[in-house]
């Protein structure tokens, strides 16, 4: 796999439930951090799928120092040959997704429902 970098996504916030300012932007500096980690997570994600037919998910928690806690999930999904990214929080779910024309990410937010950020 090439070596993946979270400045080649984008963030979908969804516009419903996405986190106030200063939460939206702790988010996204501790994400900008994580692009190894991120990029083992989706190597291990698909090779438990492919190799040993394991469907496997994994919770990052964001070092945000905010309020709320907030962490993200990737999984991969062998039929679609894609990982799904998404953002959540303690209170609330699906506050967001990640997503990218490199590299095959579901989107499950539909386009009118999210507002996007780059990295």
């Amino acid at each position: 796999m090439n070596r993946f970098s979270l400045s080649d996504c984008n963030i979908l916030w969804n516009k419903r439930k996405k986190p106030g300012g200063r939460d939206r932007v702790a988010i996204k500096t501790d994400l900008e951090t994580m692009s190894k980690i991120v990029g083992e997570a989706m190597t291990y994600t698909r090779d438990k799928v492919l190799k040993e037919n394991r469907e496997t998910m994994v919770r990052f928690w964001l070092n945000t120092g905010t309020r709320i806690g907030y962490y993200i999930e990737i999984h991969y999904d062998a039929g679609l040959k894609a990982w799904g990214f998404s953002i959540d929080s303690e209170d609330k779910g699906g506050l967001g997704e990640i997503v990218s024309e490199k590299w095959p990410f579901l989107q499950i937010l539909l386009d009118e429902d999210v507002e996007a950020e780059t990295f």
